[in-house]
């Protein structure tokens, strides 16, 4: 179930994170690193040093940690009790990257 619920996050954060455009994903980069180089909340990254924006791969995590932000994605045990109340309408939104850790 902990896979599952880690593809249901990254599915809801491809979602947003695809909706934006190329311009749009930069500025938000971008305004993030200025308003500070420490990210508050849940992060995805190990490191606490501030990312490069000046590479594709910084520019990503950059975004993905504000994208995590704004989402406030439910921690597990939240998301366990979306999941048995109606798991027809959570497998639908599964990428199946849980598939490949079984």
């Amino acid at each position: 179930m902990r896979a599952k619920y880690l593809d249901w996050c990254s599915a809801q954060l491809a979602d947003h994170f695809l909706a934006l455009s190329p311009d749009e994903i930069f500025d938000l980069a971008e305004r993030a690193s200025r308003e500070g180089g420490s990210l508050t909340g849940r992060s995805l990254s190990a490191s606490p040093e501030p990312t490069d924006l000046s590479s594709y791969r910084g520019l990503v995590e950059r975004v993905t940690e504000v994208l995590t932000r704004q989402l406030d994605l439910p921690d597990y045990d939240e998301w366990l009790d979306l999941y048995r109340s109606d798991p027809e309408a959570v497998e639908e939104q599964l990428l199946g990257f849980w598939r490949e850790s079984t």
